[in-house]
């Protein structure tokens, strides 16, 4: 499966956007082949673009309504040319700090973690704009969703470090036994993975968790970020 990303870097004079082409990687091969980089033709610069709505979608929300499309959108759009950095600072203050914001943060020293429905927003270049060619109208906002997390270095020995909340010792070995017993059952028996992603939709609501799930059964290795989208969820079924 081929899949492509836009890719846009800014300068103080002109804007470039590339296209980063790749071969998506299957369940029996985790070998990621980047293929092709293209230059696209320029786009509009966001002082010619509306302003995107977003509808902000937690674990807890996405259990909490009957659809997705059932969560209030954000009245408030933001300019596609924040940076990402700013936008998390957005996210954080209308799920956890404005008025009446039934959402919470367990730990010290948080962060979000941004998504959507099938890849993570994230950069290593702090001031990196959103500006990437997203919309988003009040009728059909963009859903960007939402996973909050410690703020400290990721270990693959240790993927529970970064979970956004408190659990025992016992309930971290029996959530990590249990993925590597459901990513060794899905590597014996592919043709049971359709019918697991469909039955962890049912149950969480929430597209990033297939990813997550995709991810760790692709690399067979917990990994942190991955992990901590399913412990978040399944917390939240708690």
């Amino acid at each position: 499966m081929i899949d492509s990303y836009l890719i846009r870097c800014s300068s103080m004079s002109s804007t470039q956007t590339f296209r980063l082409l790749f071969m998506k990687p299957s369940l029996l091969n985790s070998t990621l082949l980047i293929w092709r980089v293209q230059l696209t033709q320029p786009t509009p610069t966001s002082s010619h673009r509306s302003n995107i709505h977003v509808r902000w979608i937690t674990p807890g929300r996405a259990l909490g309504y009957p659809t997705l499309e059932a969560i209030p959108v954000d009245p408030n759009p933001f300019n596609p040319s924040v940076a990402l950095h700013e936008l998390k600072g957005v996210a954080s203050h209308r799920l956890y700090s404005t008025p009446g914001a039934n959402e919470t943060l367990t730990v010290p020293n948080s962060r979000l973690e941004l998504y959507l429905s099938q890849c993570p927003l994230v950069s290593t270049c702090l001031n990196m704009s959103f500006d990437l060619g997203f919309t988003g109208s009040f009728e059909k906002p963009l859903n960007i969703f939402v996973v909050p997390r410690k703020d400290c270095e990721e270990n693959d020995d240790t993927p529970h470090s970064i979970w956004g909340f408190e659990n025992s010792d016992r309930g971290i070995a029996t959530f990590k036994t249990c993925l590597d017993v459901l990513m060794r059952e899905v590597h014996c028996k592919p043709s049971v993975f359709r019918r697991i992603l469909k039955l962890l939709f049912h149950v969480t609501h929430f597209p990033p968790a297939l990813e997550a799930l995709h991810v760790l059964a692709t690399y067979n290795r917990l990994i942190p970020t991955a992990v901590l989208i399913l412990a978040t969820c399944f917390r939240e079924l708690a």
